[in-house]
């Protein structure tokens, strides 16, 4: 029967000597050595464990960056040239990216116009979840009786423009709630340009759009900017 060390020590040595008199089992000691330091430190038979200490594992994580690791090629590439333009390129690249989307333009976004049209656009809405934001919004509307609907899961473009609500009462208003935060990260406008942007285009089909962020969206300021509170 496997015999089992009964007791957890720090005593290295002492734990050498138990290993060499019984052996290492399961739920026993094995003696390991650091690769960093070279230190003998001990722990399960199934860890497999290299490092003593998280210090020694990120010390050695540090060493395998630049010319001292054992795949270095030299830094930025002179040999490896793009086959089409022999602009110099990296060591795992094939080609340039410009000769690239050349090549291959149904591999790059930027060349699938059609990943634009509303239809696409109207399916990938689709999977898109209720933001809180909506939520509240449609809670007010849902409360006050409020003439307006949520079409922002693609019922209703202008253009390629998807608002979060449209009147539907006859007015043409339409209402984008937003994170001002979610806004600033994502888009290379900012909020103001990207709120000018849709008037522009809604304005050309006679729609007005009102906003709301995260800030303004209270119930009390839903009413008095909409006029359709009790």
């Amino acid at each position: 029967m496997a015999k089992i060390l009964k007791f957890r020590s720090n005593n290295i040595e002492a734990l050498i000597r138990w290993v060499k008199k019984n052996g290492a089992w399961n739920n026993s000691h094995t003696i390991f050595v650091c690769i960093n330091c070279n230190k003998s430190f001990s722990g399960a038979p199934s860890a497999k464990a290299k490092f003593c200490s998280k210090i020694c594992y990120y010390n050695n994580m540090k060493q395998r960056r630049g010319a001292i690791t054992s795949h270095w090629k030299g830094g930025i590439s002179e040999g490896n040239r793009c086959p089409d333009c022999h602009k110099s390129i990296s060591y795992a690249s094939k080609r340039c990216k410009p000769c690239a989307v050349k090549l291959m333009p149904h591999m790059h976004i930027t060349d699938r116009p059609w990943l634009r049209e509303p239809e696409a656009i109207r399916k990938a809405l689709r999977r898109r979840p209720v933001s809180s934001l909506e939520a509240k919004f449609q809670e007010i509307i849902n409360k006050n009786n409020l003439p307006y609907k949520y079409v922002g899961n693609g019922k209703f473009f202008i253009e390629r423009k998807n608002p979060d609500f449209i009147n539907i009462n006859g007015e043409k208003k339409a209402v984008e709630v937003y994170a001002r935060k979610h806004k600033e990260k994502l888009r290379n406008l900012s909020i103001e340009e990207w709120k000018k942007e849709r008037q522009v285009i809604f304005a050309k089909y006679g729609w007005e759009i009102i906003f709301f962020d995260e800030v303004q969206l209270t119930e009390n300021n839903v009413l008095v900017t909409l006029k359709g509170g009790k």
